[in-house]
């Protein structure tokens, strides 16, 4: 796996876990 891709996993994971934290935290 090419850094740039692991780079680019790693931050839509990170936004996926961001996203969902702030959902569960604001409802």
């Amino acid at each position: 796996m090419s850094p740039r891709s692991m780079v680019a996993t790693l931050s839509f994971m990170g936004a996926g876990f961001v996203s969902v934290y702030v959902l569960c935290h604001l409802i």
